[in-house]
């Protein structure tokens, strides 16, 4: 089990190796410097956003992003009654995962952002 462990180690940092490898590339670098200046975004965030969306200009407005990436609400709608719901979902689950990720590291490293009764 050990020796499972340390080869599966040892991919994680190859793999982490290759993706920093990449970000240096003149197609990600100047993107992933800037994604990475945002508190919470780091290496693996900033290039998995980059390489799953590919290009941000196919976005006319942050509204469209956030469809993207399944983070607007739902809307029930009756007549004149509009009623908004929970986050859609319908979009790409690894970007959501990864967000939430990063929110979190701003969370546990902001104490601003902490709620009185978290840890």
């Amino acid at each position: 089990m050990l020796a499972s462990y340390e080869h599966q180690r040892e991919e994680l940092a190859q793999v982490t190796r290759q993706l920093r490898q990449l970000s240096r590339d003149s197609r990600y670098a100047e993107d992933c410097k800037r994604l990475t200046a945002a508190r919470g975004v780091g290496l693996i965030t900033a290039m998995t956003l980059l390489l799953e969306i590919f290009d941000f200009g196919r976005f006319r407005c942050a509204e469209q992003f956030a469809s993207c990436l399944g983070l607007t609400p739902a809307q029930y709608s009756s007549g004149e009654k509009a009623r908004l719901g929970h986050i859609t979902r319908q979009g790409n689950a690894h970007l959501r995962a990864v967000l939430v990720e990063s929110a979190w590291t701003v969370i546990r490293h902001d104490p601003h952002l902490r709620v009185n009764n978290m840890p």
